[in-house]
């Protein structure tokens, strides 16, 4: 496959909103390659296994010779004496009649026992402990996590664990539904004193919560606006507030390189310099252009592939990269490739971070999530069709769910519920049964916005949810849906 059509592959043939198993269809989705190869991503057909044929094998059965007798000797026998006859045994006299027994007097009837008193029902539980399966004890009751299923506001620095309610988040403690405090004895090097959502990196011996979901809520896909050249090799996000290196690297290096060159930087007065997170790296990103997917004042951009500080949950050695070419996510060996660093200064402050991530981000009712920090709602179960990009949106469209008002999701949308801190799925656990699928988003590739005239786009993105990546697919190939509003 060529380089310079990475991702490309093409679907199974087109199925129209019927329910296929995936594991039997032969999906090709271009993944991301992020070292310069299309990555192979869908279900692997099986082998038909060849029958074997069992062979019995016969036994002969062997037939016994006749054995003749041997010809018998006459034996002279002697002759034996008659015994004599033996006297008849006399009459036994017969056994006298036993005595008739007397019969057993009545047992008066035992007593009527008055009826046991009611005895109060035992409650279903006392506490946590009694309940199965990490439901919550509520008033005797094992129930599903309170603030999942009710009108339940989590405390600050804490957040809503399905099926276990409130609890506090990784660094700190106290009551899940007042307040949580910073454990002291949580040290800082370890990044537990970060909320979720937020990927701790060491900066000049300290340590930041830089933001690795979108806590600055959905972006444009054309961001230009939102960014101020300061005519000094930097670039200044007006909206959050954090500073770009305007250029890059130059040279290719590997994630331990990139990460040293952005700590050993010096530019703009400022040498507090680090790699960016997913979500951070994702926000200079333009997906209404492409070689370069930036916006102008990032001009320099090489239409190459650029390291984050976010290493792949479950592969240690591996951590993600944003390809700047069209904007898709991918990951690769920290050691093996070598990709570039541009590189970001600041983080949002603490005191700014319950404003941007609420305490309690989903909530959700039987059918759809409703995400306090986008604004969005989400179908929460997904169908378990497939269907290509035009089905998909037809789909939505019709959803009459809660209501309706329900549409495809654009690639940055969709993009917001992924978690690279989960796998399998790589997303929040209040989504219920998530298939680890490729998902569709309505956003073309910036290349591909028409197939001619009236025809529509011919490439568009989509979310691979067993890891979070991106990539994109022609739009007549078939893959999951899920619906936003």
């Amino acid at each position: 496959m060529q380089t310079q059509s990475r991702f490309e592959r093409t679907l199974s043939r087109v199925k129209r909103l019927q329910p296929v198993q995936l594991a039997s269809v032969g999906l090709a989705l271009l993944a991301l390659g992020c070292n310069g190869t299309s990555g192979a991503t869908g279900a692997t057909a099986t082998e038909d296994a060849a029958d074997a044929a069992t062979v019995t094998a016969d036994i002969a059965g062997t037939d016994a010779a006749a054995v003749d007798a041997a010809p018998g000797l006459d034996v002279p026998v002697a002759d034996v004496a008659i015994a004599p006859d033996v006297p008849a045994t006399p009459d036994v006299p017969a056994t006298p009649d036993a005595p008739d027994v007397a019969e057993t007097p009545d047992v008066p009837a035992t007593p009527d026992v008055p009826a046991a008193a009611d005895v109060p029902a035992q409650p279903a539980c006392k506490s946590d402990a009694d309940c199965n399966d990490g439901k919550l004890c509520t008033t005797d009751t094992c129930t599903n996590g309170a603030c999942t299923f009710a009108a339940v506001t989590c405390a600050k620095n804490a957040e809503c664990v399905e099926g276990s309610g409130c609890a506090c988040s990784s660094g700190f403690v106290g009551d899940a539904f007042s307040a949580c405090e910073m454990n002291p004895a949580c040290p800082a090097a370890t990044g537990c004193m970060c909320p979720r959502g937020y990927l701790a990196i060491a900066v000049d011996a300290a340590t930041v919560c830089a933001a690795d979901t979108p806590v600055w809520g959905i972006r444009p896909d054309a961001p230009g606006s939102l960014y101020k050249d300061n005519g000094d090799g930097t670039v200044t996000d007006v909206q959050i507030g954090l500073t770009w290196q305007q250029g890059d690297s130059y040279m290719a290096k590997s994630w331990s390189a990139a990460n040293g060159y952005c700590q050993d930087l010096d530019l703009g007065g400022q040498s507090d310099w680090r790699l960016p997170t997913v979500a951070e790296l994702n926000s200079i990103r333009d997906l209404t252009a492409a070689k370069p997917s930036v916006p102008a004042a990032f001009a320099a951009t090489n239409p190459s592939e650029y390291w984050t500080a976010v290493p792949q949950i479950g592969q240690p050695d591996h951590s993600w990269a944003l390809a700047l070419d069209y904007g898709g996510f991918c990951q690769d060996n920290k050691m093996l490739f070598g990709y570039r660093a541009r590189c970001i200064r600041g983080a949002l402050p603490q005191a700014e971070q319950p404003a941007a991530q609420p305490a309690q981000r989903f909530s959700a009712t039987t059918g759809t999530v409703s995400d306090a920090m986008t604004k969005l709602t989400w179908q929460r179960v997904a169908p378990t069709t497939i269907a290509t990009l035009s089905d998909a949106a037809a789909y939505c469209a019709g959803l009459t769910l809660e209501g309706g008002g329900w549409k495809l999701p654009t690639l940055t949308q969709l993009e917001s519920i992924v978690d690279h801190q989960r796998a399998q799925p790589a997303m929040d656990a209040v989504f219920a049964n998530e298939p680890s699928n490729w998902f569709w988003s309505a956003t073309p590739r910036a290349d591909a916005l028409t197939g001619g005239p009236g025809n529509g786009p011919t490439i568009a993105w989509g979310i691979n949810f067993a890891s979070g990546g991106s990539g994109y697919t022609g739009v007549t190939g078939n893959i999951s849906i899920r619906c936003v509003r």
